[in-house]
């Protein structure tokens, strides 16, 4: 288990860097000292090399977050974690949900838990008696829509501007 006192420095470097509120920073890392603790454990007991590369061995600490942490992380909690560009962050992220049934599953809940459920729209649309779903931000929006995609469910994009991101969903698709 992870000293508090290195959980409380990790939780307030979220919060500053990435902007995650307090009791979800907590959270996060707790799991992330436990991950990197148990990377450390393995990597030092494994009968194979280690992966010599940084990134895989951040796919790997991070896949072990994922065990961890009843989330997923953001691409700015990523890169707060483990100090690495947005860009690379969402290239980290994307990997693993490539790789990871359980991550894919865990990032739709988690999109959609940070999501409003919107109104219906009429037979008519788009896709008939659709529902709209607003996300916080872009950046849940393109996730969204990229599991959707890899789901085969029917979706439409609404919204891009700034401060307003709307999927129109089909009404059978149910988050998490």
């Amino acid at each position: 288990m992870a000293d508090p006192a290195d959980i409380q420095k990790v939780a307030k470097a979220l919060c500053d860097r990435a902007a995650t509120e307090a009791q979800r920073a907590y959270a996060l890392a707790g799991a992330y000292i436990d991950a990197a603790t148990a990377r450390a454990v393995n990597v030092t007991t494994a009968r194979e090399l280690p992966p010599t590369a940084m990134k895989p061995a951040q796919i790997n600490l991070l896949v072990e977050v994922l065990e961890r942490f009843d989330d997923v992380p953001t691409a700015e909690e990523v890169s707060a974690l483990l100090r690495v560009t947005s860009s690379n962050a969402r290239g980290l992220l994307n990997e693993v949900l490539a790789t990871s049934d359980v991550a894919a599953t865990r990032l739709l809940k988690s999109v959609f838990g940070r999501a409003t459920r919107g109104k219906k729209t009429g037979p008519g649309g788009d896709i008939p008696n659709g529902v709209e779903w607003h996300f916080k931000t872009r950046n849940d929006l393109v996730l969204a829509r990229q599991r959707l995609e890899f789901a085969g469910v029917n979706h439409r994009t609404r919204s891009t501007t700034d401060g307003s991101y709307v999927l129109l969903i089909d009404p059978a698709f149910k988050p998490g």
